[in-house]
């Protein structure tokens, strides 16, 4: 436990918050266990290093405030969600701000107002089926999957006959493959579910679990390709375990129920699961919203391309000229991207992860090294342009979103390719999607009624032990915004979670007060 206690003008049993900036002095005593520090204020920055005294934290801090203390900035940290402002930036970058997914639709018409041989191609659009975009609110009722049917119906079509064809644009977006170093837990919830080509609901399903009977998914088709099995016994009690199924290469293939139970009163219980492969839940979906819309597909049947050979003729069926083609695109990427850091979106920063490294990987490549080589490129890029080429080994990324143990960063590469990133034409659009402090995204209850509210731009990270804020301080002079990139990070326990937290707010208002 690490308590803040002031020796002067106040009472020797209530102890301070870090945030209590005005109420510790230089002059102040500060007790640390059975430690007695003095801040002393040799630099703009006064109280930000003490917690660096106790055993079981370790503080990174680089800044490019004028006058601020560096601290272990050579030492590798897990950066947890902080990973998916250089995935934004990197996406940005690689793709543009005005990048948009797109879902194409062929069919033939027999006659007016009936269509036959429909084919639907995605390409990994992680809005279909979600709220995103549409002006940027994710309060807004329409759906991309709505935009669908609606181009359906503006060329007329009524009815559907025959089979209805889901193919992906790229067949390696349809496994999911998790990183290295992914804990067990976060398997099973649905902040770690995959982005694949076909996505619906952010690939997060309800199911209820019968510890007797088995497994039903609320949304038909949802669970379609994983297994689900039950290893469950009969017991004097109820002690049951949710696990998932890994592949040798970490493809999730499905989930086991484990345990005892009671014969009599067999627990039914309830999960959200990620779903690694979404094809054959929006393939009814949009069926469903099919037939509410007026379109008749009573004689329709599913037909999900499998097969190399199926998959070939369902793209080439889409580059036949006689065939009708309707494209249906995303929000642009200047918009995922806020909906990606505002609220730390795991599901779509997988997918941005995903794309980039479907730019350069040829057919027969690993997506997920080619997309690990693609941030590390333009990583590599911006620490050159900072003059700190030798710094690329401080970064280790496996995946886009943070949930790796594995991934890691030093505070000084971080803050160098901060500081290049906010000189790149893609800045304004980043600085755009960042949490604000006390305003809203994961922020939102940080730093209020401070000098830094409303103000200081951020992203935060967070896994067990690690507890990351990076991000921007703006100056203003004039009519120009300086924006000085700041970089703390963490390694403890869980139990300084909410200590470390406060004390980062503590040290990014002092910079930013440092700063006008």
């Amino acid at each position: 436990m690490i308590s803040f206690w002031c020796s002067l003008g106040c009472s020797p049993d209530k102890p301070l918050s870090p945030l209590s900036n005005k109420e510790i002095s230089d002059s102040s005593q500060i007790f640390l266990g059975d430690e007695q520090l003095f801040l002393r204020k040799p630099q703009p920055v006064d109280v930000d290093y003490v917690l660096s005294n106790e055993a079981d934290i370790s503080i990174g801090i680089a800044s490019d405030v004028p006058g601020a203390h560096i601290q272990n900035d050579e030492k590798q940290f897990i950066p947890a969600s902080i990973t998916k402002i250089l995935t934004t930036a990197s996406a940005l970058s690689e793709l543009g701000p005005e990048f948009k997914f797109k879902t194409r639709i062929g069919f033939d018409l027999l006659r007016p107002g009936q269509a036959t041989n429909l084919t639907i191609a995605a390409d990994g659009d992680p809005t279909l089926g979600t709220t995103l975009g549409h002006g940027g609110s994710s309060a807004n009722k329409a759906t991309q999957m709505d935009d669908l049917v609606k181009a359906l119906k503006s060329r007329g079509v009524t009815s559907i006959l025959g089979s209805i064809t889901f193919v992906s644009e790229d067949t390696r977006l349809d496994s999911g493959i998790y990183a290295d170093g992914i804990e067990t837990e976060d398997l099973r919830e649905c902040y770690g579910a995959m982005a694949g080509s076909f996505n619906f609901r952010s690939n997060c399903a309800h199911v209820r679990v019968n510890a007797k009977s088995g497994f039903s998914w609320a949304n038909m088709g949802a669970g379609e390709f994983l297994k689900m099995s039950l290893e469950t016994l009969v017991g004097d009690r109820t002690s049951l375990s949710l696990e998932p199924a890994l592949s040798s290469d970490r493809t999730l293939e499905g989930f086991v129920l484990r345990g005892t139970f009671l014969e009599k009163t067999p627990k039914t219980l309830q999960f959200q699961l990620p779903v690694a492969n979404a094809v054959g839940w929006y393939s009814r979906e949009l069926i469903k919203k099919m037939k509410a819309s007026g379109i008749d597909v009573r004689s329709s049947a599913i037909q999900i391309s499998k097969t190399s050979a199926e998959k070939a003729a369902a793209r080439a069926f889409l580059e036949r000229q006689s065939a009708s083609v309707i494209t249906v695109e995303s929000p642009p990427l200047s918009l995922i991207v806020e909906a990606t850091n505002k609220s730390s979106d795991n599901f779509l920063a997988d997918s941005l992860f995903k794309t980039m490294g479907l730019r350069h990987a040829s057919p027969r490549e690993n997506l997920s090294i080619v997309s690990r080589k693609s941030i590390h490129d333009f990583l590599g890029q911006w620490l050159r342009a900072d003059g700190r080429s030798s710094w690329t080994g401080d970064f280790v990324f496996l995946e886009g979103a943070g949930l790796s143990l594995n991934n890691r960063a030093t505070p000084r590469a971080f803050l160098s390719v901060l500081r290049q990133i906010s000189k790149s034409p893609i800045f304004p659009q980043l600085w755009n999607s960042l949490p604000i402090a006390g305003v809203d995204g994961t922020l939102a209850d940080r730093m209020k009624n401070t000098s830094a509210a409303g103000k200081v731009r951020g992203k935060t990270g967070t896994l067990k032990g690690s507890y990351q804020l990076v991000g921007y301080i703006p100056k203003v002079t004039g009519l120009n915004t300086e924006y000085i990139p700041f970089v703390i990070l963490t390694s403890t326990t869980a139990k300084n979670r909410n200590a470390v937290k406060r004390f980062q707010d503590a040290v990014v208002v002092k910079m930013y007060d440092a700063a006008q």
